[in-house]
């Protein structure tokens, strides 16, 4: 006979969605806790978490198989004890894909063709076809994708029927679809001198931590516009900031940063040609929605001992 599972929730879901989860499997006690005090009645016993571990949380639950998170990137998560324990850690790849491609897309759109300045000039009534003449187009140009793995293909796809060239840096090269050249991490000199946009989406690692730095901004076309919509430490603030100053490269957008929210009174908010959007590119009204969805598909997985998706890989750090 087929013991129960001990799952504990301390994620804040709808009444509807602890439902959909309940009903999964009479197999499964589902504990919802989504304060740290109720949650830890049940931490010796859960075998299943449903959201975020900190370490001094992961110390405590010895019984723990399975860990769901509510984020792509797992670097926070994956601190020395998770590293050398047997339990599975599962992300959110995938569910971020189409919203983050569509703000790098409105990004891009907005400053090539000068929707910003043309906003800005409304607000004081102001018509003026000045700015037509260094409005551009994204067709033709080249988006260069930093990290291919779930977002940065499906910028690729849209980029494309755009009528871009694509080219993007990937860990393991092979070929990706509606990306016209795959390159090793040792390759990314190229990518940076051939792209008009340059987007960083990769994940955070010991590899990628300081990615982007004075070498890699000064070997960008100066017409080239650089987006973080990946991770902030990804980046060297302080030689981006320089880089858009001396005019070493057009313009920047940044999404995510060291430090958020970003303080009133950070350089970034006065430094010229950078656009900046308050970590906006995941969330959605609708994200817990799609986070359950991804937990009820593992969980049934799980249940049936298959291979849960979205795993995060130890040694690769995502």
């Amino acid at each position: 006979m087929n013991t129960s599972v001990q799952l504990l929730i301390t994620y804040t879901l709808s009444d509807n969605q602890l439902r959909r989860i309940s009903e999964v499997s009479p197999r499964v006690d589902v504990h919802y806790a989504p304060d740290q005090t109720s949650a830890s009645k049940f931490f010796s016993s859960a075998e299943v978490l449903f959201g975020d571990i900190p370490q001094e949380q992961f110390v405590h639950m010895p019984s723990l198989r399975w860990v769901q998170i509510s984020t792509v990137g797992a670097d926070r998560f994956l601190y020395p004890d998770m590293l050398r324990s047997n339990v599975v850690l599962c992300c959110s790849r995938g569910m971020h894909k189409y919203q983050m491609t569509e703000l790098l897309f409105g990004l891009m759109i907005g400053i090539v063709r000068e929707l910003f300045s043309y906003h800005d000039l409304q607000k004081d009534g102001e018509w003026t076809a000045t700015l037509i003449k260094k409005s551009e187009v994204i067709a033709g140009k080249t988006l260069g994708i930093v990290g291919l793995g779930s977002i940065g293909s499906q910028m690729a796809k849209v980029a494309k029927s755009f009528g871009m060239n694509v080219i993007g840096v990937k860990q393991t090269v092979e070929p990706v679809e509606y990306v016209d050249e795959v390159l090793a991490p040792s390759q990314m000199e190229k990518l940076l001198k051939n792209s008009d946009h340059v987007v960083n989406v990769t994940p955070l690692t010991p590899e990628t931590r300081g990615l982007f730095g004075s070498r890699e901004f000064s070997m960008m076309k100066p017409s080239a516009v650089f987006y973080n919509l990946g991770r902030a430490a990804s980046i060297d603030e302080n030689a981006l900031m320089e880089a858009l100053e001396k005019g070493t490269i057009r313009a920047a957008a940044l999404d995510v940063f060291v430090e958020e929210p970003l303080p009133q009174n950070h350089p970034l908010w006065k430094t010229k040609n950078i656009f900046i959007t308050p970590h906006a590119g995941g969330p959605v009204p609708h994200y817990n929605h799609l986070l359950t969805e991804i937990f009820i598909d593992n969980l049934k997985r799980f249940l049936a001992g298959q291979p849960l998706a979205t795993v995060v890989d130890k040694a690769k750090r995502y």
